[in-house]
């Protein structure tokens, strides 16, 4: 795996990595969910990982065409199987949303705090004796 420098479009995912797997070759790996894969080409069957619906665990499978992309629903340990020719696929992972989130936040109340500095006066502390 060799990790490809994102774009300005893509400065908060994490990593992009670029796999290679030759006809026969399985891959497994694990991903978190909200990673995206990309096939650039030959044709790959992806299974993701285990879940649970109702009392039996099901694997889910998809066949990747060239040019065909896959967001993964569900962290965990997936398996790649290369089919025809030899597969390139690109891995981007998601950014990582609740720091994003609470960046946000954090500006919010920094705001809040800015504007409301003048108008509700700040209650002191009492100390006990």
């Amino acid at each position: 795996m060799s990790p490809v420098m994102p774009s300005a479009h893509t400065a908060h995912a994490a990593l992009i990595t670029g796999m290679h797997l030759l006809p026969g070759e399985t891959l497994h790996i694990a991903l978190d969910a909200r990673t995206t894969l990309a096939l650039w080409r030959g044709v790959a069957m992806l299974h993701e990982a285990p879940a649970w619906l109702g009392e039996q665990m099901v694997t889910v499978s998809h066949r990747l065409a060239p040019g065909q992309t896959h967001r993964v629903a569900q962290s965990g340990w997936l398996r790649i199987e290369a089919q025809e020719g030899p597969v390139e696929i690109r891995c981007t992972r998601a950014p990582a949303w609740p720091a994003v989130a609470w960046d946000a936040v954090a500006r919010h109340v920094a705001t809040w705090r800015q504007a409301l500095r003048g108008i509700v006066p700040c209650p002191t502390p009492r100390r006990s004796r």
